[in-house]
């Protein structure tokens, strides 16, 4: 997981790891980046959940890095402090709060 490789390797190494997949730009946004490292997660899942997986993914890393520094370059969110406080257990629980979330909202705004 991508969250694993930037807590043990460092931000920079983790994106360069997926790099060869996806198109990631050190140099942009973040939200430009976390967009590319979503796609690169959602690459393989089925098309049914694709969009759930991604939603929740983004706001993930978004919650992670600031919201208020998303438009800003990644050295400037506080997404990595966040990782190295909070570990990637606790980036797979707010990811996992963020799908119950969007889940339970689609399901409810459907009846």
């Amino acid at each position: 997981m991508f969250t694993s490789s930037s807590l043990r390797d460092g931000f920079q190494i983790a994106l360069a790891n997926i790099a060869a997949n996806t198109k990631v730009w050190p140099d942009r946004s973040f939200i430009q980046v976390c967009d590319a490292i979503v796609e690169h997660h959602i690459r393989d899942i089925k098309s049914t959940e694709k969009e759930l997986v991604a939603k929740s993914l983004f706001e993930a890393y978004i919650h992670f890095a600031g919201p208020q520094h998303v438009f800003e370059h990644v050295s400037r969110t506080r997404f990595t402090r966040s990782l190295r406080r909070r570990g990637a257990k606790g980036f797979a629980a707010t990811f996992l709060s963020c799908t119950c979330s969007t889940w339970f909202a689609g399901r409810f705004a459907k009846t």
